[in-house]
């Protein structure tokens, strides 16, 4: 195991301290029974241990857990993407997603910057044959190129987090500060959420995309791209030695993104006619439906790190 810095550890306590806060309200209200409705909630913060747990065995294990956990995501969201599409012959199209997904994987562990970057084309060039391949007649095909857009961004995009790790060189002083990164843009698209939802809830009023989610409103938006960019601005200066400008910049853009991806895999469900992805996460549903957000927050703040410490 990699040797824990104090902010890594202090972040990880902070983060457990909050769902550990959470549980005991929840309970103490459910006891208590002023509150009813809570199984849900009960439900969730559950599933928040059971993902909080997986994600901090990862961190500790250093680059091999990060990279072996989101090897794994990305295989299945592809399948959770793929299995609810129209498209005939699943099976041989998520072979050959499969072996995109290995081949961008291996670009990481050899330190191949460059096969990773060009891999997006070469993605396309193996996937969208094997799934014209799977048409059976012509008129599918406009179905194909969206659900093979839909799988590169799933695989490809989450491969940007373990590459955080292995394309270090110009972003991070130390592996331990690389490892924080991973921790900060996880805590930060979470949080993100949190402050979209909380605004929304008290002071939402006027839906933008009703006909995408409803229950999103124009407040939560404003709440949660000020909230984010604050906090985020906070940390990114502390953490990762980022001017106020450039910390508070990135803050803002993870919000941004982090609301394009939730409402882009909402559209996508909204459209075939399904409420979540999968049922394998109790109370949040597919592994996709948690990781939206993160699935567009992570090549940005790749890149954006990348080019603000280079």
């Amino acid at each position: 195991m990699i040797a824990v810095g104090d902010n890594l550890r202090f972040a990880m306590i902070f983060g457990i301290s909050i769902i550990f806060t959470a549980s005991v309200v929840c309970r103490g209200l459910m006891f208590s029974k002023k509150t009813e409705g809570l199984e849900k909630v009960w439900v969730i913060i559950k599933s928040w241990w059971v993902i909080a747990l997986i994600f901090g065995l990862a961190l500790l294990t250093g680059p091999t857990g990060v990279y072996s956990l989101f090897l794994a995501l990305s295989i299945l969201t592809a399948w959770e993407y793929l299995k609810v599409s129209s498209v005939q012959r699943k099976q041989l199209v998520f072979v050959f997603v499969v072996l995109s997904t290995l081949a961008q994987y291996f670009a990481l562990v050899t330190h191949e910057k460059e096969l990773f970057f060009v891999l997006v084309p070469i993605m396309g060039i193996w996937v969208l044959p094997a799934a014209i391949l799977s048409c059976r007649q012509v008129s599918e095909i406009p179905v194909v190129f969206s659900v093979t857009l839909g799988l590169m961004l799933t695989s490809y995009y989450l491969s940007h987090i373990p590459a955080l790790l292995y394309f270090n060189t110009k972003m991070w002083t130390s592996m331990d500060q690389a490892m924080m990164a991973v921790l900060f843009l996880f805590m930060l698209t979470e949080l993100n959420d949190v402050f979209q939802f909380l605004s929304g809830k008290m002071f939402g009023r006027r839906k933008p995309f009703p006909h995408i989610s409803p229950n999103k409103t124009e407040a939560g938006f404003i709440g949660g791209f000020c909230a984010t960019s604050l906090v985020g601005g906070l940390i990114a200066q502390s953490w990762f030695g980022l001017s106020i400008g450039h910390a508070v910049l990135l803050g803002g853009l993870i919000s941004i993104t982090g609301m394009c991806g939730d409402l882009f895999f909402s559209a996508v469900k909204r459209n075939i006619g399904i409420k979540d992805f999968s049922d394998v996460l109790p109370g949040h549903g597919g592994v996709i439906d948690r990781l939206d957000s993160l699935i567009l927050t992570a090549p940005i703040f790749f890149h954006m790190m990348n080019y603000l410490k280079s």
